[in-house]
């Protein structure tokens, strides 16, 4: 008489139960992709897992009551040892539990690294483990409806106090205020931002006196989980004292601890001075704009708060951030906008050497310094401060992405910042920025369209979106309405017409280019891109003497500029001047040359590759050899294409070393990917290149780009003449 452990084996009763088991988990990982994109109810899963799971007994207990045979299916009970076919039953499911354990392999791949990108972000954001808050504006219930900005500043301080609280998930105020008025339920408002919990809440003034209730309620109930109403006397200090108390309760009622440092930040008064307080507000909404105009407002208003209280570290911090994104906008000298907003940093720090804020702040100035390593651990200090700042994971990412070559590092603390702030539309430009760095350009201009979305006139998605088309695909035709349109949104900002100067030299207009550069230089005479791109054009008219002149001017507004470099290392070696252009690399990057071991990442292997070239002329060739293997080593890391992308730096490398063959090869495969970005520039004045101009291969690929460029420009012409600005849709 055989064990019933035999005889479950000879039933297949084991196997089939494994069978079953993988293919359930695959089938209900597949459901749990798919369904959240037909926007299906969260119950319907639950009820598909478990019929899964109520199916498992019910398939061993029909495996051991019946049999497959040569003739059907029948009764186990029925079928004699010697008709039995388990043992052939059993081979196939051998079969097919290999086959779905290979299934299940491959979901498990995609699950972990491709859907992980792909799942909705309100998904993914209330999976995290931190309890989450959406605090909704409050509602003006004063019989003044000039009250209605002091509400406002009360919501938007009420806020700065709960996302001090790093075990919650605080939605930033740039999203929030998109749910003004709104008419959607909470469980509806929770969905899009990603919340578990949503507070709403009003404010009425009466003279001397203030009340504000607030109630937080449950999404997925839509029930109070705890409500307050505060009468106060009209102070800046009983209102930080109830938005202490508020973000205390909203703790305790979420079951979070506070540490002791935060309870302390919590209690921390930052300005008793109201009028300073709304100044600051005021500042912050301007800078968010991100126009040349309004950054100039934003400077005025943070500037009113500190006149009003000397001590109010936060409008040091808004006004040091003001300062740095007028010299990116607005073209403002960097050292003279750097050095302010240095002085605004150590006011703030002095102040307050806990605000996560002010670190953030630091941290930018130092990147822009090329003290990347500063930067760092000031970007990590300021998390740790204030885990809910969403600026500080924005900033952080596009650290990472453009400044060191780090691009899955950098949409980690992009997605953190979307988390926190979905509605932003900087946020999610930036984020869209870290995408293209990652070389993943449609999701890229995907997101680009999500931020116009956000904000129809928000004029740097359009000019993003544009170096898509550029540098990325190699439309420069398809470009330039994006860069036209985002010129008319923002008449001030220079990278508009630099750009639009750039791409017409590109396709062979210099008299198109000479409108848009002399015009960008017009807006920053001391700003690096219009100096730039006035080398560039000079240089395209063959005028080498305007042109050396303006790369030396752009050298000087920022050392480290690669490409001002390369022109100038041409002119030098062309000369003989072997000594003055080594020199001048080790004045503008020290480590290429001093450290027996410099590392190379995104913020040097360009000017690496251009030292390289200059190396052998002074008897140093093998660190010449040193540097194009670290470059060459690092470039194979990060995309040919896009806004960080390393373009033909392959093509100088293996020019350089004399390998013809392979520099061909691979600018065969760059025109071929649509790499188009200055190709004039590198093809017929790179001396890295020189050795390959005389190879026919080589030759028919520069006609080839010529073509290209000769019939986008005859397509650039024709829309004009219609008097067209339509922005390519759907590519």
């Amino acid at each position: 008489m055989p064990s019933f452990f035999a005889e479950l084996k000879r039933r297949n009763v084991v196997k089939v139960g494994i069978a079953y088991a993988i293919t359930g988990w695959v089938v209900v990982e597949i459901a749990s992709v798919v369904l959240p994109i037909f926007k299906a109810p969260e119950w319907i899963l639950q009820v598909f897992t478990l019929f899964i799971i109520l199916g498992f007994p019910l398939a061993l207990i029909f495996s051991w009551a019946f049999e497959m045979t040569s003739k059907g299916l029948k009764r186990t009970a029925e079928v004699s040892t010697e008709q039995s076919i388990t043992h052939v039953t059993g081979r196939k499911l051998d079969f097919i539990i290999i086959a779905v354990l290979a299934a299940a392999v491959v979901v498990f791949a995609l699950d972990k690294f491709v859907w992980v990108g792909d799942k909705p972000a309100a998904t993914a954001a209330v999976s995290e483990e931190r309890p989450s808050v959406a605090v909704l504006p409050f509602a003006n219930r004063s019989a003044n409806e000039d009250d209605a900005f002091f509400v406002d500043g009360i919501h938007d301080d009420l806020l700065s106090h709960i996302s001090k609280i790093g075990s919650i998930k605080t939605i930033s105020r740039t999203s929030v205020l998109q749910y003004r008025d709104t008419t959607k339920t909470i469980p509806q408002i929770a969905a899009e931002l990603g919340v578990a919990t949503v507070l709403e809440g009003g404010v009425q003034r009466a003279g001397e006196q203030v009340r504000i209730n607030v109630q937080l309620i449950d999404a997925r109930t839509d029930e109070h989980l705890w409500s307050e109403i505060y009468d106060r006397q009209l102070s800046a200090a009983n209102i930080f004292a109830i938005q202490s108390e508020i973000s205390t309760a909203i703790a305790e009622a979420l079951e979070t601890t506070l540490s002791s440092e935060e309870q302390d930040r919590l209690n921390t008064v930052p300005t008793e001075n109201l009028a300073a307080l709304e100044a600051y507000f005021l500042g912050k909404q301007h800078m968010a704009k991100r126009k040349t105009a309004a950054l100039a407002e934003a400077v005025d208003y943070f500037e009113q708060a500190i006149a009003l209280d000397p001590d109010f570290a936060l409008a040091y911090v808004g006004l040091a951030d003001t300062y740095r994104l007028q010299s990116n906008y607005a073209g403002l000298p960097r050292d003279e906008m750097d050095a302010k907003g240095q002085a605004a940093i150590d006011k703030a720090l002095q102040l307050d050497n806990k605000l996560g804020e002010a670190h953030t702040s630091l941290a930018n100035l130092r990147q822009r310094r090329s003290d990347y390593d500063g930067a760092e651990a000031a970007f990590k200090r300021a998390l740790e401060l204030n885990p809910n700042y969403a600026p500080a994971y924005q900033w952080y990412g596009e650290f990472l992405a453009l400044r060191v070559g780090r691009p899955e590092d950098a949409l980690v603390q992009s997605r953190r910042a979307v988390a926190l702030d979905p509605l932003s539309a900087i946020i999610n430009t930036d984020f869209a920025e870290a995408l293209d760095v990652a070389g993943r350009f449609d999701e890229a201009l995907a997101q680009y369209q999500k931020a116009i979305a956000i904000d129809p006139a928000f004029a740097v998605a359009y000019l993003q979106s544009g170096l898509i088309y550029w540098w990325a695909r190699g439309r420069l035709d398809e470009a330039i309405p994006w860069f036209e349109k985002s010129i008319s949104l923002d008449s001030g900002n220079l990278s508009g017409p630099v750009l639009l100067g750039l791409i017409h030299l590109d396709l062979g207009d210099h008299h198109q280019a000479e409108y848009g550069i002399h015009r960008s230089l017009k807006l920053g005479p001391d700003s690096l891109g219009p100096n730039w791109a006035m080398e560039r054009l000079y240089l395209y008219r063959g005028q080498e003497a305007q042109a050396l002149e303006f790369a030396r001017k752009a050298l000087t507004i920022r050392p480290r500029f690669a490409y001002a470099l390369a022109h100038l290392t041409n002119h030098d070696l062309k000369a003989g001047r072997y000594a003055e252009a080594r020199a001048r690399y080790k004045q503008s990057y020290p480590a290429l040359l001093i450290e027996n071991e410099p590392r190379i990442d995104g913020s040097n292997y360009r000017a690496a590759i251009g030292l390289a070239l200059v190396l052998p002329n002074t008897n140093e060739q093998e660190r010449a050899d040193m540097l194009l293997d670290r470059s060459l080593e690092f470039i194979r890391t990060i995309p040919r294409l896009g806004i960080r992308g390393y373009w033909i730096s392959d093509v100088q490398i293996h020019a350089q070393r004399g390998e013809q063959e392979k520099a061909l090869a691979a600018l065969r495969q760059a025109i071929d990917q649509g790499w188009r970005t200055y190709w004039w520039y590198y093809l017929e004045h790179d001396l890295s290149l020189e050795s390959l101009h005389d190879e026919p291969e080589y030759q028919a690929m520069v006609e080839e780009i010529k073509a290209d460029m000769a019939a986008q420009l005859a397509r650039v012409r024709a829309v004009q003449a219609r008097g067209e600005l339509v922005l390519p849709q759907g590519k």
